[in-house]
């Protein structure tokens, strides 16, 4: 299981339990940050023998979108914390955006690694402190 996978488990069972006793915001944020995990592992799945351009573009989209949600749920409970693993995913996707044109799937994946473990470094971390749970 590579390191995304790692993310994925650590995440669902980090955000599984303990939901009454957050807060409505803070179960948003937990939803969000699945959200992220999602968008992460998609970018971490992407094999390069078949990834397109196209693919690997749809999948940094997705982070963004992902990022920005957790952003907002952030905001409404106050959690600073957060502001490190949205900018590690504007930073992967600052990554898939800064390979030049013409740059094949399986170079330009490469190319992504570092921000992706990065992005997947922060977020665990970040996780560790969130009432959402704990890693096991």
């Amino acid at each position: 299981m590579g390191a995304v996978g790692v993310l994925a488990t650590f995440v669902l069972a980090a955000c599984g339990g303990g939901e009454n006793s957050r807060s409505e915001g803070q179960q948003n944020l937990c939803a969000t940050l699945k959200t992220l995990r999602s968008a992460l592992t998609q970018v971490g799945d992407l094999d390069p023998k078949t990834a397109s351009t196209a693919d690997i573009e749809a999948a940094a989209d997705q982070v963004r979108t992902a990022r920005k949600q957790v952003d907002e749920a952030a905001k409404a409970v106050s959690f600073q914390e957060v502001d490190a693993v949205t900018l590690s995913a504007t930073r992967l996707v600052t990554a898939v955006n800064h390979v030049p044109a013409g740059t094949s799937p399986n170079v330009e994946l490469q190319q992504i690694q570092p921000a992706l473990h990065a992005s997947e470094d922060q977020f665990e971390s970040v996780y560790n402190g969130l009432s959402c749970g704990t890693a096991p």
